[in-house]
């Protein structure tokens, strides 16, 4: 099956299923590659849709009422399931790697000008507990250096058993293109 609501991982019937698959002693590892839409740098550009998440609200941007918006309600939803997903998978040694942008934010060592606020998927009240919890370790790319059309900075979150092997592929490509 390609997209639609079979690859939905809002959907708790997807996701419980993934769960038990990933569960399964004969899984060997999970990706997770999750939309960096709502997580934008582009979001602090000033055009187009604004952002969602802000180093004051890691955890999603409230709307005047006090409520979150729908976008982050969602968001999130794919962050608990997937970190779920992949939590079973780790119950029984399978490898795991989430995959990301990096933050562009002041405090960021790959901050961006006009993007001071940036806050990344990883600044998730979610996604810091999961990582500290399985002892998880980030690697950091640039996916020009892997074909992109674009720098693109990339995280990706590793398990212990293949944390090595992940950095000693993807750990020295760095954009080496003029600024």
């Amino acid at each position: 099956l390609r997209g639609g609501h079979a690859h939905d991982l809002t959907a708790t019937a997807v996701t419980d299923r993934l769960i038990s698959l990933a569960s399964d002693a004969r899984c060997l590892g999970v990706l997770a590659t999750l939309t960096c839409a709502p997580w934008s740098a582009a979001r602090f550009n000033g055009k187009g849709p604004q952002p969602l998440f802000d180093i004051s609200h890691p955890d999603g941007i409230p709307l005047p009422d006090g409520s979150m918006p729908l976008q982050v309600v969602q968001a999130l939803q794919l962050c608990k399931n997937c970190t779920a997903i992949a939590s079973a998978g780790l119950s029984h040694g399978a490898k795991v790697i989430f995959e990301n942008p990096v933050a562009r934010g002041a405090d960021s060592q790959y901050a961006i000008a006009g993007r001071e606020q940036h806050s990344p998927m990883w600044n998730t009240t979610i996604m810091r507990e999961f990582a500290a919890k399985h002892g998880m370790q980030p690697v950091v790319s640039d996916q020009c250096r892997l074909g992109a059309a674009t720098q693109k900075t990339t995280q990706w979150l590793c398990s212990a058993g293949v944390f090595d092997a992940v950095s000693a592929r993807l750990g020295h490509l760095m954009c080496n293109h003029p600024p």
